[in-house]
């Protein structure tokens, strides 16, 4: 009798076993599914940045289909001077890498694993240009080896990590959303939210959509939208009083900003150490400098002009990213968009 009875025990604790077996093995055959419904290519047409949204810091990272990725990292300190940069110190890099698909992970969320990170090649560790340190250093947010967390439109916003709520600015909102409303990358090893967005030329969120007169309210000057102009859209990043117009003139698009600073600061969000061509200009009775690169692993020029209207101290800039530099007139588009502030000159 007690061999009958430890027989059918050692029988059910076997048949437990197989059938936990089973179990864990459904759920990495789910997880395995879950992964390959994902696919690079769903992050193609976003870009996803790393910012407080206010200050002069921010990472920008762009995912090809394959999982590849190249991004920018900036971060402007004006207070870090000297009499060889009184202008201060501008931080940062152009970086490339690779991201890896992992599984679905218990809480929904897609793991990435983040293969490699480098800089691109051609960087100067340190330069000091028009009276502005740049130093070269790795970007922020990302590292070789770290595991991320993808988050799909639809998460539950209520289960997303605190950490992620403070960096997509979500917890800056009076109501949150219930679901997330756009792609998120959490990275918490170093506790870095990425938001992704729909491709533009731009700083990171949080952008609100506005008209003229909202713009007006925020920035206390309006831009002059260029006569001929097509998909206009005017925004404002409220925590620090940066307007944007962006529009297209003549098939080309642009981007105006302006933002009351008060001093001489690059605003444009472009990131490149060193210009192909930098001159100085003028727009009306400001002081200015074009700029222009050429971006070799996009395949088209980046032009932008900057200038300062000293007495009321509004920073101004136009950019446009044009396959044919001649065509992105960014001189004649800053001086249609400008409203002197001290009356016409």
């Amino acid at each position: 009798m007690k061999k009958l009875v430890g027989a059918l025990l050692c029988a059910a604790l076997a048949a437990g076993s197989f059938t936990a077996f089973a179990q864990e093995n459904t759920e990495a055959e789910k997880k395995a599914a879950a992964a390959e419904e994902f696919s690079f290519e769903e992050l193609d047409d976003l870009v996803f940045y790393y910012s407080s949204g206010v200050g002069g810091w921010f990472v920008e990272l762009n995912v090809a289909p394959d999982g590849s990725f190249k991004g920018n990292y900036h971060d402007s300190e004006m207070g870090e001077s000297a009499d060889e940069y009184p202008n201060g110190t501008v931080y940062g890099c152009l970086f490339h890498g690779q991201l890896e698909a992992g599984g679905m992970l218990d809480s929904g969320a897609v793991e990435l694993n983040v293969a490699s990170v480098e800089m691109d090649e051609g960087q100067l560790d340190e330069v000091i240009e028009d009276g502005i340190r740049y130093v070269t250093v790795a970007p922020a947010g990302l590292k070789a080896g770290e595991s991320l967390e993808l988050f799909r439109p639809g998460y539950p916003v209520e289960e997303l990590p605190e950490g992620y709520l403070f960096w997509s600015h979500l917890n800056m909102l009076d109501e949150k959303p219930e679901e997330l409303p756009f792609y998120g990358i959490y990275n918490a090893a170093e506790d870095s939210g990425f938001t992704g967005e729909q491709k533009y030329t731009g700083l990171a969120n949080p952008w609100s959509e506005t008209d003229e007169n909202g713009f007006m309210q925020t920035v206390g000057i309006s831009l002059n939208l260029p006569e001929g102009a097509e998909d206009v859209s005017w925004r404002v990043l409220k925590e620090n009083g940066l307007g944007e117009l962006i529009f297209t003139l003549d098939g080309q698009e642009y981007t105006a900003r302006v933002c009351s600073s008060g001093v001489w600061e690059d605003i444009s969000g472009l990131l490149y150490n060193q210009w192909d061509s930098e001159e100085s200009c003028k727009v009306d009775y400001c002081e200015g400098t074009l700029r222009s690169v050429k971006d070799e692993s996009m395949g088209y020029t980046v032009c932008s002009c900057l200038w300062f209207d000293v007495v009321p101290g509004f920073m101004y800039s136009v950019t446009a990213e044009a396959e044919d530099p001649a065509a992105a007139d960014v001189l004649g588009v800053a001086e249609a968009v400008f409203v002197p502030a001290q009356g016409d000159s």
